[in-house]
């Protein structure tokens, strides 16, 4: 006799929720703690710019740009362990195969989606990593 099932605990840090730490953990054995580091703040310092060039190229309908730019962010980001970030971008990739047009609210998602994943690293990692010291 079994006894009731037991539901998952909720991660106690949405935020983190963004980031599979099993992920981080595999590429900082992989490569260590300073190359890790050294890729989460690349990743964070081009994040926004990736985010506007998508937003660019799907309003000037240049596919085959935004096809670009979200195949390098999904690849990043599955590195650094985001969990919906990269199937976010290859659905949108998916869409625009098709022909179809990407839906401002479709971006607004990604944006949020990847807004997310930022807070998370910057919380695993540190708050200064990805800013700017201007």
């Amino acid at each position: 006799m079994t006894g009731p099932a037991r539901r998952p605990r909720p991660d106690p840090d949405p935020e983190v929720g963004a980031v599979s730490r099993a992920q981080l953990a595999r590429v900082r054995e992989d490569v260590g703690e300073a190359s890790l580091r050294h890729y989460v703040s690349a990743y964070l310092e081009l994040l926004p710019g990736r985010l506007d060039r998508i937003d660019l190229a799907v309003a000037a309908a240049d596919s085959a740009e935004a096809n670009r730019v979200m195949f390098d962010l999904r690849a990043a980001s599955a590195m650094l362990g985001a969990r919906r970030l990269p199937s976010l971008l290859s659905t949108l990739e998916t869409t625009l195969g098709v022909g179809l047009p990407i839906a401002p609210a479709q971006l607004a998602v990604l944006r949020s989606e990847a807004d997310a994943v930022a807070a998370a690293l910057r919380r695993l990692f540190g708050n200064s990593l990805g800013q700017r010291s201007d």
